[in-house]
């Protein structure tokens, strides 16, 4: 039986930047992600994976812009994320389809605000917007095991080009959400780590 050590020294660091709302400056958010692991076999190597998010909001009258930007390194071949695939769902959360990690451009919207719903259109995450949990919806700082983030039954495109209309609870109506998605990975990438 191979035991994993998660030493989650998941160092999440953050940083914000708040500005008033319909300001023509943009509000910066975003953090790094570290993770140290280590199996009792060895065949399969100890690893540190890091990753880092960035997030770009623009209000303006009618809503806001979004730009997500992520970036992380390719995970040794030999390393406890590539070997044990469930134990880290941060590790490789932006390879390219050869497995080597890049900077992407996750997603790029515009969100419609209304009285008691948005309309969001662009590149989205069309599990944010369906697969909603408060406790199993971010592989950074709640759990890092990829089969307790979101729905492991259910096959969500990454990032695609797709409207999501969301409503909010009240005046008697539960939440209600609504994703049309092309279904494909569209994320814009961009191999920084390790040329081709």
């Amino acid at each position: 039986m191979i035991r994993l050590f998660s030493g989650v020294c998941a160092c999440f660091l953050a940083f914000t930047s708040a500005v008033t709302a319909q300001s023509n400056v943009p509000e910066f958010s975003g953090g790094v992600t570290a993770i140290g692991q280590r199996a009792n076999d060895e065949r399969i190597a100890s690893l540190i994976t890091a990753s880092a998010d960035l997030f770009i909001t623009l209000e303006r009258e009618t809503g806001s812009w979004l730009l997500y930007l992520e970036a992380n390194p390719s995970p040794a071949d030999d390393g406890v994320a590539s070997q044990l695939i469930e134990s880290n769902a941060d590790a490789g959360s932006s390879l390219d389809q050869d497995r080597k990690g890049r900077a992407q451009i996750s997603e790029l919207n515009y969100t419609f605000q209304f009285t008691q719903s948005t309309l969001t259109a662009g590149l989205i995450d069309p599990s944010g917007y369906l697969d909603r949990t408060r406790i199993t919806n971010d592989e950074n700082v709640q759990f890092m095991g990829a089969g307790f983030v979101n729905n492991p039954t259910i096959e969500f495109p990454d990032y695609s080009v797709g409207i999501a209309f969301q409503r909010a609870a009240g005046n008697g109506l539960p939440e209600f959400n609504a994703v049309l998605s092309t279904g494909t990975p569209q994320a814009i990438m961009g191999s920084i780590f390790e040329p081709e």
